[in-house]
């Protein structure tokens, strides 16, 4: 019969924990994407669908950019704050204009 030392033979590599932790530290920098850039004609279709949400009180799918990842967010707006240049939405998530990337109503 085959012995197994099963979980036994990977204690040494959980010896050098802090060399593991700055590996998936760099590989999660190495995932980071770059903001994408919007032409003004597309600036301007955000601009448009955002306001058609908030009037029409319609659920929305927010694509926005954060710390080098895309994320989404499907929500009612509840405010469109012009002076901080931000987006409130029902479940108090905070997006920023320069934040937005897609809007699907």
């Amino acid at each position: 019969m085959k012995f197994d030392r099963g979980i036994i033979k990977w204690a040494p590599f959980n010896s050098v924990a802090p060399s593991k932790e700055i590996i998936n530290r760099l590989n999660q920098e190495k995932q980071k994407i770059n903001k994408p850039i919007l032409s003004e004609e597309q600036l301007n279709c955000l601009q448009q669908k955002l306001l058609e949400s908030y009037t029409g009180e319609i659920k929305t799918t927010i694509e926005y950019y954060k710390n080098g990842k895309i994320l989404k967010e499907c929500s009612f707006i509840n405010r469109i704050d012009l002076n901080q240049r931000r987006i409130i939405l029902t479940n108090n998530k905070i997006i920023y204009f320069n934040q937005i990337i897609k809007i699907n109503n």
